[in-house]
């Protein structure tokens, strides 16, 4: 759902304004159950035997950052938003947390899933069953089969999963598996442990626990934090204060709890149930992200890496709010240059509502100018975005191929768009557009306003007006009316799909001031604005 505009009067419209480990959630207080699929066998070897390390923390290393390694760890942001992954078939709707990767070095990707096997609703703490981990194969039709003989039956599994990121945590050079569970989804939320499935000699997985920390962990992420050259995770345990700790990696997939590393300013915070680590700024080095409930004080934030992975004294740059849409589900960051942004998913909550909706906001890095590319409400809300070429365009979309709620065109802006609203002819008006990109952050817009007094809209205009504007790019302008400014309350362009769509609102507002808004959101130019299909609408071409 679009923001709806109101038609204006003649003399009020005229203005131009200033323009994947890929994972999955469930939403927060919402479990849910799945049918069991089949599951069917593969011919493999016999199931590992790996014996799982003695419970309970490694030794921890000493405090404080490392030189960096000679080969940079990737992180689990990059290897699988940054790896070229386009929408798969799921193997459930209901899964909550899954991920791919190439098991066996065929160049196929299997899918880990996680089939949730509890329903917070009927079951208690002690009945709920734990879920089922999977490792999942494509069928020549597109389909998944489960391939039993990956992880073997009786392994020890968690109650509710919520996200899954892939590193190699055993160093044997095989991605392993994260999962970051946080147990009974409802009251009194007794938290549990998180797991990590870890590759085996033999060619199967085992799942260990990941230390004895019990917790409500909904987020996690990898990144080499103490410079070993060996994948730490960062979690998120929503119900804890400090959320956010940094568990250190033994190299044998086993981790210990620190909150060195971590932002001072977050060692007093609770609430966060998201974290990550895009490299924001685009500089070479991961960055932290972290999100939660913004309501009650856990603000989308990044902290920027000073260069050596330790967080301690860098202070965060709060991202902007979008009211009412206070729960922030994940992060995406595209672009370079002026082009560079961050992406943040967000569903509903802070006005009484939960996890209701689906907005997706887009916020240039540095300048923190904030839109809303997508804004549907009320709509199924999604876990994930990620980052795609779709027939040659990118997109933001998500993991799931039968999901179309997420359609987000983005990359550099066009040089040129040309465009003509064309009213009713009860309106007796036609105005042409034209926006032309004069460098990286400027555009020139012109709008030429043709009325006429012939209800049929025929004959020669009875006035032709022209407004020129240089239009800066994320800031506001004043646009020139006969000759005079005109203040605009707020002008946002977000010119960058290339794809040729812009869409035109313009509303007078209670103060008497005029709204003007270019949103190209990748969204069908049939969308209209305003909402009433008799008014016309405006198509952009790109020249």
């Amino acid at each position: 759902m679009q923001s709806q505009g109101r038609h204006l009067p003649r003399h009020a419209r005229n203005a131009l304004g200033g323009l994947f480990a890929a994972v999955f959630l469930a939403a927060c207080g919402g479990g849910g159950t799945s049918a069991p699929t089949a599951q069917v066998a593969a011919p493999a070897p016999a199931p590992g035997t790996a014996p799982a390390p003695a419970p309970g923390p490694a030794p921890a290393p000493a405090p404080g950052p490392a030189p960096a390694p000679a080969v940079a760890v990737k992180t689990s942001y990059t290897l699988l938003k940054e790896s070229g992954l386009v929408p798969q078939k799921t193997r459930s709707a209901n899964d909550n947390a899954r991920t791919y990767l190439d098991v066996d070095g065929d160049g196929v990707l299997e899918t880990f899933a996680v089939q949730m096997l509890y329903d917070p609703a009927t079951s208690t703490p002690a009945t709920a069953q734990p879920a089922r981990f999977g490792f999942y194969r494509k069928q020549p039709d597109g389909s998944l089969l489960e391939d039993t003989s990956l992880l073997p039956a009786g392994n020890r599994a968690c109650v509710h999963p919520r996200k899954a990121v892939l590193s190699d945590f055993n160093g044997d050079g095989k991605l392993d598996i994260f999962v970051a569970c946080h147990g009974f989804d409802a009251a009194p939320f007794p938290g549990e442990k998180s797991k990590v499935v870890l590759s085996q000699p033999n060619g199967t997985y085992l799942i260990q626990d990941a230390n004895t920390e019990v917790g409500f962990f909904h987020s996690a992420a990898a990144a080499d934090f103490n410079g070993d050259g060996i994948p730490d995770v960062v979690v998120a345990n929503s119900q804890a204060n400090p959320s956010i700790k940094v568990w250190l990696n033994n190299g044998q997939g086993q981790f210990t709890p620190t909150t060195d590393y971590v932002p001072n300013e977050l060692r007093r915070q609770a609430n966060f149930f998201t974290v990550d680590v895009p490299d924001v700024d685009g500089d070479g080095t991961f960055d932290l992200f972290v999100g939660g409930h913004e309501w009650e004080n856990a603000k989308p934030t990044v902290y920027v890496n000073p260069g050596n992975n330790n967080f301690t004294s860098v202070a965060g740059t709060v991202l902007p709010a979008v009211a009412n849409e206070g729960v922030v589900l994940d992060i995406a960051v595209t672009g370079t240059g002026v082009d560079r942004a961050a992406w943040l998913l967000r569903t509903s909550g802070g006005d009484g509502t939960f996890y209701q909706s689906l907005v997706v906001q887009k916020v240039r890095w540095p300048s923190l100018a904030s839109t809303v590319a997508a804004y549907k409400r009320p709509q199924q809300w999604q876990a994930w975005m990620i980052p795609a070429v779709i027939n040659g365009t990118p997109k933001l979309v998500s993991d799931d191929v039968d999901v179309a709620s997420i359609d987000i065109a983005y990359g550099p802006a066009a040089d040129k768009y040309v465009g003509t609203w064309n009213m009713a002819c009860s309106g007796s008006e036609t105005e042409t557009f034209t926006l032309t990109k004069t460098d990286a952050t400027h555009l020139t817009g012109q709008v030429v306003q043709k009325s006429y007094g012939n209800p049929s809209c025929t004959g020669a205009p009875t006035s032709t007006q022209t407004f020129n504007a240089t239009i800066s790019i994320d800031g506001q302008v004043s646009v020139m009316k006969s000759g005079l400014p005109v203040s605009l309350d707020q002008v946002t362009a977000n010119v960058d799909s290339g794809i040729g769509i812009i869409k035109w609102m313009a509303t007078v507002l209670p103060n008497g001031q005029l709204f003007v808004d270019f949103d190209d959101a990748g969204v069908s130019s049939s969308t209209v604005y305003p909402s009433d299909l008799t008014e016309g609408y405006t198509t952009y071409d790109k020249q």
